[in-house]
């Protein structure tokens, strides 16, 4: 009879710290690839551990993980969407959250930025991400930098609560226009899952009612065939109508098995990396 054994913590991390994909955080080489984990010695890669760039120009060491990457969204250009059949990982919360401080500890890791696929349903993801955190920050009386992906659709109190625990939110907006989002990911609703948000993110850190300092987003550039143009029109609306301090771009690349797995990619030079805004 075979017996099927849960994953590890160790093999989770590993899985779903080389998931948190989806935000660039590390600066781009010469040849315009994003960097790769950060090394702690030659022979020894932690999984999950990356170099950010922070707005001030400094560096630091994130645990950048995901809480899960099952996900019921279908999204085209996503490697965590329903089109992809592989294995699925997923944290309990207690574990996520003991695993972080434990790497902290150990001088690893000087802040978290955890993300998550949407298992079932955007609140109940969503609240198990803020139970990690406030489990880091209440019980362990961690003060550092968090940056906490906000799901799409979550409830409002949940965003509240999003706010009151992380350093900077994130809501990824994808695509520049409804029209384009519905055309790489069709379940999703522009106004309602996303912009609706990131308003409410907005009231929140400009009220003075939010730990978080501010927030970003990201548009996977390419993959609904946008222009220039497309992109300027929203972005200047982000920064100018919510005060958005950063706006990441991942260059589209295609995935197998998804509806966009015969589209070109687009080049990684010249369209990853980030806009700060300093005004």
């Amino acid at each position: 009879m075979l017996i099927k054994q849960a994953a590890s913590t160790m093999e989770k991390l590993d899985a779903l710290g080389g998931m948190a994909m989806d935000d660039i955080l590390s600066r781009p080489d010469s040849s315009g690839r994003s960097k790769r984990p950060y090394t702690l010695q030659a022979k020894n890669t932690v999984p999950g551990v990356y170099r950010a760039a922070m707005p001030n120009g400094k560096f630091i060491s994130l645990m950048r993980v995901m809480l899960t990457d099952f996900c019921k969204y279908d999204c085209h250009y996503c490697p965590n969407s329903t089109w992809e059949p592989r294995k699925r990982y997923a944290f309990k919360v207690e574990e996520l959250a003991n695993a972080f401080m434990e790497i902290y500890r150990r001088h690893t890791v000087a802040g978290l930025f955890l993300s998550s696929g949407i298992a079932g349903d955007s609140s109940k993801t969503m609240e198990r991400m803020v139970q990690v955190v406030e489990i880091i920050r209440k019980r362990h009386k961690f003060n550092g930098y968090i940056r906490l992906q906000v799901m799409p659709g979550a409830d409002y109190h949940l965003v509240e609560a999003a706010a009151a625990l992380g350093s900077r939110l994130s809501i990824n907006i994808e695509s520049p226009t409804p029209e384009m989002l519905s055309r790489v990911s069709p379940m999703k609703h522009m106004e309602a899952d996303i912009l609706d948000p990131m308003g409410w993110v907005n009231k929140l850190i400009s009220s003075g009612q939010s730990g978080a300092v501010g927030q970003a987003t990201q548009l996977v550039v390419g993959a609904a065939n946008e222009t220039d143009w497309d992109i300027h029109q929203r972005i200047d609306q982000l920064y100018s109508q919510w005060n958005f301090k950063r706006v990441y771009y991942s260059p589209f690349q295609p995935i197998r098995n998804t509806p966009l797995e015969e589209h070109p990619s687009m080049p990684m030079v010249g369209s990853i990396g980030c806009i700060r805004w300093d005004g």
